[in-house]
């Protein structure tokens, strides 16, 4: 019997949804992060379940040929990677066995080919935004990190590989700058302190940036000083990145893990940032970013993304589209240059506002964008008449709600396009969809988030009799 904080031996055959290495002893499952497949492990036991046990990677015994020394200093300690020590082509090779096996468990799909993933040119400082939280150390200072891994403890940094130099430099200025104002960091456990994260946006493309300062209070430190010192930060931010457009100003007050409170407000600048992407016909297609926004972090492999999206739609002019989970328009008007008409939905008001502002700045006239819960407005449309040939789904984490698949499959489009980041719910909804006479017939893994061990996918299905 295993016993917990007992040492064993084990070998590890494959990678875990979080990029832990995966191995079996006295035929239970065990999760080593740090281990790579392929290698003999020594290993402390920290959780033993019936099922299963979490171990500690003690000892590497016969190592991985794809181990690598890791590129980021505190990489051992921060959560924000989990891969950054196996060889970057090796992550390619484990991502798409994980999206292989898990449409094999979970979608029962065992027929799907699943080409390679397509690969990062750029696999390091790729992230267009960072959001670092600050808090407290021992001696009372501000300190700004990254979470260790399943901990709130924050592990400082100098440089973050996968970010924009420029990006972390700003944000530990500012760090640095606000403490020597008074405007010190959150202690999560007393839930005293002001700033609690600082988040910077770029937009790649055009090199314009955004800065949010989350607090918890909406007045700044400092009494009458607090005037003069708040002109000071803002002074400071935009001489450290001359090219910051948009400095926000986020109140949270809430003792909450969520990191954006309600009430934003706008210091100095701009509203928006704008950034662009390139659609294959040659356009550039311009979009507006507001602060809660969401845009994918990696700009080049977006790009990857939609396009493999728009190869899945074979849009050739003459079609409907609807997208069902819009944002603020990036995939609806990424394939709105090829279709007759196309219909988004979101349930964020704001995100629908952007969507709209984003259509008439890139002069596409034949998009109809309506705020709501999508499975109401998509029945709504459908009892107006709209059928639809092609159904975009790109759903946050969870994947989507069977009513909202449901509503999808009442629609009869001919083609459904499922762009996902995660593979165990789109596994879960691709079993749902075969259920009802659908057929996965090409699947697409891209890499958007290299030395993590997130992957995302992009799936077609078509009804099995068509």
């Amino acid at each position: 019997m295993i016993q917990k904080n007992a040492i064993y031996e084990c070998t590890i055959s494959n990678l875990g949804h979080d990029g832990e290495g995966v191995g079996q002893l006295d035929g239970m499952t065990v999760f080593v992060p740090g281990a790579l497949p392929g290698e003999r492990v020594q290993v402390q036991m920290i959780k033993v379940k019936s099922s299963y046990c979490v171990a500690k990677l003690v000892k590497v015994i016969t190592p991985s040929s794809d181990r690598i020394n890791p590129m980021c200093a505190v990489y051992s300690r921060c959560g924000g990677c989990q891969l950054q020590h196996g060889t970057y082509a090796a992550q390619q090779i484990w991502k798409r066995d994980r999206v292989v096996q898990t449409l094999q468990r979970i979608g029962k799909q065992v027929d799907i080919a699943v080409p390679p993933v397509l690969a990062a040119k750029q696999p390091w400082g790729y992230r267009n935004k960072v959001q670092v939280p600050v808090g407290i150390d021992a001696s009372g200072k501000s300190v700004s990190g990254f979470y260790a891994r399943n901990s709130h403890e924050i592990v400082p940094f100098d440089t973050c590989p996968i970010q924009k130099d420029q990006s972390a430099e700003l944000v530990q200025e500012i760090v640095k700058i606000c403490d020597r104002m008074g405007f010190g960091g959150y202690d999560e456990a007393t839930d005293r302190g002001w700033l609690r994260h600082v988040i910077v946006r770029l937009a790649e493309r055009t090199n314009q940036w955004m800065v949010i300062l989350v607090t918890r209070t909406a007045s700044w430190p400092g009494g009458k000083a607090s005037a003069a010192n708040q002109a000071k930060l803002l002074e400071m931010i935009r001489a450290t990145v001359p090219h910051v457009v948009s400095i926000f100003q986020n109140v949270n007050t809430k003792a909450t893990n969520v990191v954006l409170g309600e009430k934003m407000i706008l210091l100095w600048g701009k509203q928006q940032i704008v950034d662009e992407l390139s659609h294959p016909n040659g356009k550039k297609l311009k979009f507006a970013i507001s602060p809660h926004a969401f845009y994918q972090v990696n700009t080049a492999q977006m790009e990857v993304l939609y396009g493999v999206a728009r190869r899945f739609a074979a849009l050739t002019g003459t079609e409907t589209v609807v997208d069902a989970y819009c944002g603020i328009g990036t995939i609806a008007l990424f394939l709105a240059q090829e279709c007759s008409k196309i219909y988004g939905v979101e349930i964020v008001p704001q995100a629908i506002e952007d969507a709209k502002d984003n259509a008439r700045r890139n002069d596409v006239k034949h998009a109809e964008f309506e705020v709501g819960d999508a499975p109401v407005i998509m029945a709504k449309w459908h009892e107006r008449g709209v059928k639809p040939d092609v159904i975009v789904l790109d759903p946050p984490r969870k994947g989507c709600a069977t009513e909202m698949l449901e509503s999808v499959d009442a629609m009869k489009p001919k083609r459904i396009v499922y762009v996902s980041c995660d593979i165990a719910t789109f596994s879960r909804d691709a079993a749902w969809l075969s259920g009802r006479g659908w057929t996965l017939s090409e699947i697409q893994p891209v890499d958007l988030f290299p030395h993590t061990a997130h992957v995302e996918v992009v799936g077609l299905f078509v009804r099995a009799n068509e």
